[in-house]
């Protein structure tokens, strides 16, 4: 007896199975990384922008620095975070600026007064130094562009202000959304 059935060969099972499964593993991590990585990044920022304050509050606080010596060591961690500050005197003069002044009047204005928001949570979070900020996603329509910015007062009684930019995050996921596809359909072809 004859069986009719075709078989399909071997070769071509395997290869739908481990294609399939590289597919299902890329859309995973494209969808995973669309829908958490977001929030890990803004967590990780936060973090980030607070340790950067300490750092801030640290070069201020140096004794044994000229007001040169504190531009200085402000603008290199200015670099090497990609963090932009502004630093006002006790008396709200602008002391130090990363940004550039025409660009300052587009910053949020924070509280002074109220440390909760409208619904009674405390907005007051504290740094490993022990330095008081808020912190607050804005959206700045002028520019068009969103950033994480943290507002503190220091005990020095400097205002410190930290704006970072949101845009690399979802520039990132796009390249990153690519780079799985693209070494997806890689592993299909060498498969």
């Amino acid at each position: 007896m004859k069986n009719n059935k075709k078989f399909k060969p071997l070769s071509l099972k395997l290869f739908t199975s481990i294609a399939g499964t590289v597919a299902l593993i890329v859309a995973v991590f494209c969808l995973f990384n669309a829908l958490f990585f977001p929030k890990y990044y803004m967590k990780r920022e936060q973090e980030h922008l607070a340790l950067t304050l300490d750092s801030v509050s640290n070069i201020l606080n140096r004794k044994d620095f000229s007001v040169i010596d504190k531009s200085i060591e402000l603008e290199k961690l200015s670099n090497d975070t990609n963090i932009d500050f502004i630093i006002f005197s006790p008396d709200n003069t602008v002391t130090y600026s990363s940004v550039p002044q025409s660009a300052i009047r587009y910053r949020a204005v924070f509280p002074r007064s109220s440390n909760k928001n409208a619904k009674g949570k405390n907005l007051l979070k504290v740094t490993p130094e022990n330095n008081s900020y808020i912190i607050n996603t804005n959206y700045l329509t002028a520019l068009n562009t969103e950033t994480i910015e943290l507002f503190s007062i220091l005990k020095s009684g400097y205002s410190v202000q930290l704006l970072t930019g949101v845009a690399p995050i979802k520039n990132g996921i796009v390249i990153f959304n690519r780079f799985i596809l693209t070494l997806g359909v890689l592993c299909c072809f060498i498969i």
